[in-house]
């Protein structure tokens, strides 16, 4: 039925979710179209829609709410297998490098969110998306690997830094700490530290690697001192080690 005027509201708690159309007429196809905006309260909402001449009410399914971003206390990586039979051998044997990642909540980050990889030292591997939470790589060996044998596979993916939400509102805000992070980079050789030539996510793009900057980096940040540039993301990165045995 085209030409029919339909009116919108939330059904039950919203969480800080908000209408953005309040009603629509329904266009040739009897369809109607309405948007919301979400809140900062992880929460699931239904939408009511009313046909107000006939009073025929309508119920959308469950319209989820989440944090949705990594946090390096919820992203982990581990290979499958950590000794392989791999040294001085190319194509074989592999192993995948499996990724997980939640929000602050401990809910799945949303499918194909984007994991890279760096493997510097030796063989190759490419990216994952993930679906439900997680995702899988495949490394392979290339023949060169460091005399050791070892070789270190380092993960990261775009995120928020860690605070402690004091007055649970779901927002960094006064009162409110947080754990302040460095650009992430590869510790090829073990020794804790950045050394110049090792790979560094590089979240800003000014080529060279920044250490923390005093300032919560994430989305909703409503701190009236310590907010860093809007909406401004942070890579955040996991390492294993893989051993390759002849």
């Amino acid at each position: 039925m085209a030409d029919q005027p339909i009116v919108f509201n939330n059904a039950g708690t919203s969480g800080g979710v908000t209408l953005i159309t309040a009603s629509d007429t329904s266009d040739k196809d009897g369809l109607v179209e309405m948007r919301v905006k979400a809140g900062t309260v992880p929460t699931t909402v239904s939408i009511k829609a009313l046909h107000e001449k006939s009073k025929v009410e309508g119920f959308s399914g469950g319209l989820e709410v989440t944090a949705a971003m990594p946090i390096i206390t919820r992203f982990s990586i581990a290979p499958t297998k950590y000794n392989i039979r791999s040294f001085n051998r190319i194509n074989a044997e592999t192993t995948d490098i499996v990724a997980r990642i939640s929000d602050s909540a401990g809910n799945s980050v949303p499918d194909g969110t984007i994991v890279r990889f760096e493997s510097r030292e030796g063989g190759s591997i490419d990216t994952c998306r993930t679906v439900g939470g997680t995702c899988a790589s495949v490394w392979t060996p290339g023949g060169k690997q460091s005399d050791d044998g070892r070789v270190q596979v380092m993960a990261y993916v775009q995120g928020v830094e860690v605070f402690k939400d004091n007055n649970s509102n779901n927002v960094f805000d006064d009162g409110d700490t947080f754990e302040d992070l460095p650009e992430p980079f590869s510790d090829d050789n073990t020794n804790g530290q950045y050394d110049l030539g090792e790979f560094f996510a590089d979240a800003n793009n000014n080529g060279k690697r920044d250490i923390e900057d005093g300032k919560w980096n994430g989305v909703n940040c409503k701190h009236s001192t310590l907010c860093g540039p809007a909406s401004q993301l942070v890579n955040l990165s996991q390492q294993t080690t893989l051993y390759l045995s002849s």
